[in-house]
């Protein structure tokens, strides 16, 4: 009896502590998981300052070009002043490549330079892949949220609705709205598109695992929004409500 005693409490610890490795090995498994989610996360968030950087240095860039005009046409003027029309054609044909970059910010959309930026580079993409885009801001100055993470979120959101209408074969279906706009202290984003029907299950699969999709959400819910999306007659919608930003 002691016998047959000590061997079930032996298998009896042995199975506990199988039991105990099991649990432990499944919570580590679980906690890596959402460390490499977040690091993903993170490098996805990183990147996306790096390209906002990018732009800022851009815009600064396209800055100077237009304060050094003025003193482009004063030394045109001298030249031409003196009737010496070589050398003035010279300095035209010098100064061209510095004022092509200039061209790409054809459109004012909003008075945020950043997001003006961005929103005539995504537009240009569409124009490219025949894609019918179509813009209505009205945004204040004065708003508390970082101009960054605003970018961010609508880049992301387009960046989607463009993926989306690349996929459909049909240019005549491509359609993107995007309506920024505040109402009270609040600001209301709002972003159809139209999809191909066909890739709702992958759609899905991609919400689920699409970076872009994940960064919209940690930024929305960091900040105390909300966010919304359904699909209604072959279009797909998102719309986004933050809160108390002026």
């Amino acid at each position: 009896m002691n016998s047959q005693l000590i061997e079930f409490l032996v298998a009896s610890g042995i199975l506990f502590m199988n039991i105990c490795v099991l649990y432990l090995y499944n919570s580590l498994i679980k906690h890596l998981r959402k460390i490499n989610h977040i690091s993903i996360q993170k490098k996805a968030l990183e990147s996306e300052l790096k390209y906002i950087e990018e732009v800022k240095k851009n815009q600064l860039n396209i800055k100077a070009i237009k304060h050094d005009l003025k003193n482009q046409f004063l030394v045109l003027l001298g030249l031409l002043d003196r009737e010496a029309t070589e050398e003035a054609k010279d300095y035209l044909m010098s100064s061209m490549s510095s004022i092509e970059g200039l061209n790409q910010q054809s459109n004012f959309y909003t008075n945020d330079s950043v997001l003006n930026y961005l929103l005539n580079e995504k537009i240009s993409i569409a124009k490219k892949e025949q894609i019918d885009f179509k813009v209505k801001i009205f945004l204040s100055e004065k708003i508390s949220i970082d101009n960054d993470i605003l970018a961010i979120i609508i880049g992301n959101l387009v960046d989607n609705a463009l993926e989306a209408c690349i996929r459909i074969k049909k240019s005549e279906d491509k359609e993107i709205f995007l309506v920024i706009k505040q109402f009270n202290r609040n600001l209301l984003i709002d972003i159809s598109n139209t999809f191909d029907p066909l890739e709702t299950k992958s759609r899905k699969d991609r919400q689920n695992e699409g970076i872009g999709v994940r960064s919209i959400n940690a930024l929305v819910e960091k900040n105390g929004g909300l966010y919304k999306h359904w699909i209604e007659n072959k279009k797909y919608f998102v719309s986004i409500v933050l809160f108390d930003i002026y």
